[in-house]
């Protein structure tokens, strides 16, 4: 038992978790104290997706659709279902004002929900402004929106309620919860360094799908501080995972010589970029953030082939090449932000 222990170690040429699964002692893994912690684990899961929703549901919102038919030209209201909006069909709004009578001038970055994508510094800032300004006077219970004509229309928002949260809501939270509760059975099943990396990798992603399903709302209008705390947790997400791509790779399917001080420089690298943004002292975030992200995902790929390059493990050659299409999607995806953008 030792041998094959120190064989594992070594070489993902050993035996699998998968193997080791149907061992005679398995079915017996999950009647202590792993079965109390799944359980546990899953119904916080549960408790924190029904809490998402009851705070997403109570939300004030509008039942209107407006879409930009210039760069950067104001929304122009396309349908409602409010009788008060009828003759704004067509109309651009150009302000809303709260029930404390402040007016805010409005542009397109209103209906642009993810600030996270959103390249322009000066334009996340103006975007979160809008967002949370709108929040704010739907909150107060009253709102008039003012058109391009000069006419203005009182509408009174109502709570989004189940019915208004859109239909790629569900399909997103179900999903972030699902992985979520994988994460949890891989690091209960074995618990040990490069599970719980994945449990990590699998929490953070999860947590980019709320976001995602959050953004994804029906409706005129994001629940109060939705906008204004998404760029930060978004960004520690993709960061967090790229580095623990790093680690895990330098860690399986084969130990790479100088694997702690790989993963240490990696997880240094996302600490000192996760502390400037949070000092706001990284000056065109998107762009260091996004190069930050690509970096630690190339550096994962080179470790990965540098592992494969020790033992030739198949396990590395297809996570090579899984991987190698996963960040050039994302430096694609970047780069075609990017020049929309300028």
């Amino acid at each position: 038992m030792n041998d094959r222990a120190a064989l594992d170690a070594d070489s993902a040429f050993g035996a699998s978790a998968f193997e080791g699964s149907l061992e005679s002692t398995a079915p017996m893994r999950w009647m202590g104290w792993r079965l109390r912690l799944l359980v546990l684990a899953a119904l916080l899961g549960c408790l924190g997706l029904f809490t998402l929703m009851r705070w997403v549901t109570d939300s004030p919102s509008l039942d209107a659709l407006f879409e930009t038919r210039a760069e950067q030209g104001p929304p122009v209201l396309v349908a409602s279902a409010l009788p008060e909006l009828k003759s704004a069909i067509g109309k651009p709004l150009v302000a809303f004002e709260g029930a404390d009578g402040r007016r805010q001038p409005v542009s397109a970055l209103l209906l642009q929900r993810s600030a996270r994508w959103q390249v322009d510094d000066d334009a996340r800032e103006q975007q979160v402004r809008q967002q949370e300004a709108l929040a704010e006077a739907l909150a107060r219970g009253a709102l008039t929106l003012e058109f391009g004509d000069g006419q203005r229309i009182a509408v009174r928002p109502q709570p989004r309620g189940f019915g208004g949260v859109g239909a790629t809501f569900w399909p997103l939270a179900g999903l972030a919860l699902l992985l979520y509760l994988v994460g949890v059975v891989v690091v209960l099943a074995r618990p040990q360094t490069r599970n719980a990396l994945y449990f990590i990798i699998a929490l953070a992603q999860a947590g980019n799908l709320l976001f995602i399903a959050i953004d994804s709302l029906r409706g005129l209008g994001m629940p109060a501080g939705a906008s204004a705390s998404e760029m930060f947790p978004r960004l520690a997400f993709d960061l967090v995972s790229a580095a623990a791509c790093v680690h895990v790779f330098a860690l399986h399917p084969r130990r790479v010589p100088g694997a702690d001080a790989i993963s240490g420089a990696a997880w240094a690298v996302t600490a000192l970029t996760l502390g400037l943004v949070h000092a706001e002292l990284l000056p065109r975030l998107w762009w260091w953030s996004q190069g930050t992200i690509l970096a630690l995902s190339v550096a994962s790929l080179a470790v990965l082939s540098w592992s494969y390059r020790i033992e030739a493990n198949p396990f590395a050659a297809v996570m090579r090449r899984f991987g190698t299409i996963a960040v050039s999607t994302f430096a694609l995806v970047s780069l075609a932000v990017a020049l929309l953008a300028t």
